[in-house]
């Protein structure tokens, strides 16, 4: 439910940039980790490498929601993260069971294979719902019972399964289809309101289960190889993520935040160890190891979560404290030269002018709908507060600074594809930056804000 084709538009810097370099390197460092120093072969190397690339969206989406962080912006880089992961899911799932065939030329008919039944399957499924899901959920939603609603969401679920499974597929790819198919729909609020009581109860069923994958067997007879293999892991994913955030341009403090609340396995990783399992990828005792090291690695989540956002609590608020003890002079702003400024106004929907009260609503409104925005405020002391939380807010007046990154005569970098919202209260300081937008800017879209007199 949480991806849609609007969704990944408007965080598309977030998982093709951000996801997709987690992802890789990630992965590729695990492949190169195991098989130089432990031996493993290629095959066995990569399934690890892909498996203990994805994270649990469970844990971190729900911690996220519990501290109220998923519009911040070390949220929306991990969500943006997230939401790449479960891109590359589907693809994992057709193509791993294809190990156990070999090689040379039996691999690639049993990749052609695979890929047609995927794809009749696939067609089957979008056929089916462009047809029936979208009047069979309006004609529920209509009568407004919930129960209804919820029914027809397991209903839509557990069909898409039997249909997968049909074409020799994975049933959980059937469901995290369906999911997506659901979220296309205007009834995906409504869904994610009715199924929210028995998501709650399926959810904590989920990390009961995640407790039973711990082999305690193993943890007491090998302790030592249980606890240097979940932290070679936490340790690697922490440190890989953490440096992808920063090479993005975020700040230490919320990188490294990012990189504690990632580094668990995820839950398709058990999925991905069971099938590699059943192809002879691994032994039964090499699989009991992954899975053990999966559950204590996302048993850890809620603790390095913590450790994270403790981490950037002290870290912002040492950096307040030494900026207090410096001179005025040397509280301002970084300087962002002109090129900076100008991908930043050409990779954001929404221009906010003025980052005050009203501005900083509308950013979190904004937050809210992972809708990619950048404001301009005249206050140094605003601008740098804002700065300090890693938020896209920089100094000097838009119509101006719009000016001198585009010029005269180049509306089409500032076009009706893009917003203005002039957010300050003073009337003559509103009109005098929306008679510069629409003179410089004609097809600009400008919201203002409008004070009353009366």
């Amino acid at each position: 439910l949480e991806l849609s084709v609007q969704r990944l538009m408007n965080m598309r810097r977030d998982v093709f940039g951000l996801g997709l370099s987690q992802f890789m390197l990630t992965a590729g460092f695990i492949f190169l980790v195991t098989t130089t120093v432990l031996g493993l072969s290629p095959v066995q190397a990569t399934v690890l490498g892909t498996a203990f690339a994805l994270s649990s969206s469970a844990f971190a989406l729900q911690l996220l929601d519990e501290n109220k962080e998923r519009g911040t912006l070390h949220g929306r880089s991990a969500f943006g993260i997230l939401l790449f992961q479960d891109l590359v899911v589907p693809l994992l799932l057709v193509l791993l069971p294809m190990l156990s065939v070999g090689s040379g030329t039996a691999l690639l008919a049993s990749i052609r294979t695979a890929f047609l039944r995927a794809i009749l399957a696939l067609f089957l499924v979008i056929v089916i719902s462009r047809l029936f899901l979208k009047r069979i959920f309006s004609f529920v939603a209509n009568s407004k019972d919930a129960v209804s609603l919820r029914a027809l969401s397991f209903f839509t679920v557990l069909s898409m399964c039997y249909v997968f499974m049909i074409f020799g597929l994975s049933n959980t790819l059937g469901a995290f289809l369906a999911g997506v198919l659901i979220a296309e729909t205007e009834f995906k609020s409504q869904v994610d309101v009715v199924i929210s009581p028995i998501r709650e109860d399926l959810l904590g069923l989920f990390f009961i289960t995640v407790g039973f994958g711990i082999d305690l067997s193993l943890v007491f007879s090998r302790p030592a190889l249980v606890l240097s293999s979940v932290s070679a892991l936490l340790l690697s994913k922490t440190l890989v993520t953490f440096m992808v955030c920063r090479c993005s341009g975020m700040n230490f403090a919320n990188s490294q935040q990012v990189g504690l609340l990632l580094s668990q396995a995820g839950e398709f990783s058990f999925v991905i160890f069971g099938i590699a399992k059943s192809v002879g990828v691994f032994t039964d005792a090499q699989a009991k190891l992954l899975l053990t090291v999966t559950s204590v690695s996302m048993a850890s989540t809620p603790f390095l979560s913590k450790l994270g956002h403790d981490l950037n609590a002290f870290l912002r608020e040492r950096s307040e404290r030494s900026e207090s003890e410096q001179p005025k002079s040397l509280g301002n702003p970084p300087s962002v030269n002109i090129s900076q400024l100008a991908e930043k106004i050409k990779g954001a929907q929404v221009v906010v002018c003025g980052y005050g009260r009203v501005g900083r609503l509308i950013s979190s409104l904004l937050n809210a709908k992972y809708i990619p925005w950048v404001a301009f405020d005249v206050s140094a002391e605003v601008v740098a507060e804002a700065q300090r939380q890693d938020l896209p807010v920089f100094l000097g007046s838009f119509p101006d600074v719009a000016y001198k990154c585009f010029g005269p005569g180049s509306s089409s970098s500032l076009d009706s594809r893009k917003l203005a919202v002039i957010t300050p209260s003073h009337r003559p300081l509103t009109t005098n930056i929306a008679k510069k937008l629409r003179l410089t800017f004609p097809d600009l879209r400008i919201i203002a804000r409008a004070m009353s007199y009366a």
